[in-house]
C-alpha cells in the first residue's frame, strides 16, 4: 500500500503550506459548499472534518480489533503514545471517543497509514458499534493526534512500561519506536491481563522480545495470580532514580503502580500515565446513593441562546450531554472525557456530580463540563 497524492496538491504554495490551508481562507458559505462537493467525491477530501478510510481490520484478541486507517494527506502525523478523537454518527447522534494509536510510526512515514485498537466494553455504545459495524471500506472522522504521553527525544536510561489490558495500545507504538532506533535493549515491560487469551499484540511483543534479548518482557495473569501487587512487581527494577516510567491502564491500577514506584525511588517528574474514559462511574453511583435528596428522575431546564426553552428529563447516571443528545439536541462537545472543556456550560441552579472524580461539584461552581456532569436533582443551565 502506498500513500497517494491529495486532490488539491496543485494548490501547494510555500507561503501557505498546502492547498487545504489556502482553502481555509475562503468565506464560510463558499467553503461549506465546496466541502459538501468534495466530500461527496471522496470523504477524504473534506475541508471541515477529516475522514480516514478503514483499509483493514485485525483481530488482536477476543473483543479487541485494530483498525488500519488511511488519513487524508493534510493529517499531520503522530508521536508514539499519542491518541486521536474518533467521531461516529450512531442513530443520528454524534459520538466522540479517544483511541490511542497502536502502530509503529514507520508505517505512517512509509505508507501513510496508522492504526487504532478498540476493545469492546460491555454496554459501550461506540466500542460495540465499532466491533459490529466498522469494516474495511468504512470511514471514520478523526482529529489530529493529541497527548503528551510520549517518549522524550533523548533518554539517558531505557524506560520502564507498566500496562494493563488495553493500556498496551500506546505502549506498543512506543516500544516499536524504540526498536526502530535500536534503543529497546534495557527497556522493561510489565503487562497485566486477566488470562492468556486476553494478551493484545501477542505476536508483536513476542517478536520484539526475541529480537532484542536485552528487552525484559513479563506477563502477569491476574486470573492465575490474583490482583497485581506493585511493590513486588517493581522491586527488581534497576536504577529507578534515573529512569522514566510509563503507566497505562485502569485508574486504580495506575494509582497503585505510581504509589509503589515513588516508594522505590522513581522521581515524580519521571512518571507518566495515560487514561481515557470515566473511571469513577461506580464511585459516582455510590455517591448518588449517599445524597439524601437525589431523585429517581431529574429535569434539566435550558435557558441559553442556542438551546433555549427546552426541558430535559432523565435518570442518573446520565450526564447533561447525554440528556441533551437523547432529547434530539446537538450541543457542542469535544473529547467527551472531561479533558478539552469544549462542552462547558453555565449552571444557574441545581447540583451535579463530577463523573470523572466521583465527587459532588460545589454549588457555588457555576461552570461545569456537560460530558462529565451528572445532575442529581433539577438543574438549570443558563448558557450552553
Amino acid at each position: 500500500m502506498t500513500l497517494v497524492s491529495g486532490p488539491l496538491g496543485f494548490l501547494n504554495v510555500p507561503a501557505v503550506g498546502n492547498g487545504y490551508a489556502l482553502l481555509s481562507l475562503l468565506p464560510s458559505a463558499l467553503k461549506a459548499q465546496l466541502d459538501f462537493l468534495l466530500t461527496k467525491t471522496d470523504p477524504l477530501f473534506g475541508l471541515q472534518r477529516m475522514a480516514a478510510e478503514v483499509l483493514g481490520v485485525v483481530e488482536e484478541a477476543p473483543g479487541v480489533k485494530s483498525l488500519v486507517l488511511r488519513p487524508p494527506v493534510r493529517w499531520q502525523g503522530f508521536e508514539p503514545g499519542q491518541y486521536v478523537n474518533i467521531e461516529l454518527d450512531i442513530d443520528g447522534v454524534r459520538y466522540r471517543r479517544n483511541y490511542s494509536i497502536s502502530s509503529a510510526k514507520s508505517l505512517f512515514e512509509r505508507e501513510g497509514l496508522f492504526s487504532i485498537t478498540v476493545k469492546q466494553v460491555p454496554g459501550g455504545l461506540v466500542s460495540e458499534y465499532v466491533q459490529q459495524h466498522v469494516k474495511a471500506g468504512s470511514y471514520l472522522y478523526i482529529s489530529e493526534a493529541k497527548g503528551q504521553f510520549i517518549l522524550p527525544p533523548l533518554a539517558a536510561s531505557a524506560p520502564v512500561f507498566v500496562a494493563a489490558g488495553s493500556g498496551i495500545t500506546p505502549v506498543m507504538a512506543m516500544l516499536e519506536a524504540l526498536a526502530e532506533k535500536d534503543a529497546l535493549d534495557g527497556a522493561e515491560l510489565i503487562y497485566i491481563v486477566r488470562t492468556r487469551a486476553d494478551v493484545i499484540f501477542a505476536d508483536r511483543l513476542r517478536k520484539l522480545s526475541e529480537q532484542y534479548k536485552g528487552f525484559q518482557y513479563s506477563l502477569y495473569f491476574s486470573d492465575e495470580r490474583g490482583r497485581a501487587k506493585f511493590p513486588q512487581l517493581l522491586k527488581d527494577i534497576d536504577q529507578p532514580t534515573c529512569r522514566k516510567l510509563y503507566i497505562c491502564g485502569p485508574e486504580g491500577m495506575m494509582q497503585s503502580a505510581q504509589k509503589a514506584a515513588l516508594k522505590l525511588g522513581f522521581r515524580p517528574s519521571d512518571i507518566a500515565s495515560e487514561s481515557f474514559g470515566l473511571s469513577n462511574l461506580n464511585k459516582t453511583k455510590r455517591m448518588m446513593g449517599e445524597v439524601a435528596s437525589a431523585s429517581s428522575s431529574v429535569h434539566c431546564e435550558l435557558s441559553g441562546k442556542t438551546l433555549s426553552g427546552k426541558t430535559l428529563s432523565g435518570h442518573p447516571p446520565q450526564t447533561l450531554l447525554e440528556l441533551a443528545e437523547r432529547a434530539g439536541l446537538k450541543p457542542k462537545y469535544g473529547c467527551r472525557s472531561g479533558i478539552c472543556h469544549e462542552c462547558s456550560c453555565l449552571k444557574s441552579s441545581g447540583r451535579v456530580l463530577n463523573l470523572k472524580t466521583g465527587t459532588l461539584v460545589p454549588e457555588e461552581q457555576r461552570m461545569v463540563q456537560a460530558c462529565i456532569s451528572v445532575p442529581i436533582d433539577d438543574v438549570s443551565i443558563a448558557s450552553w
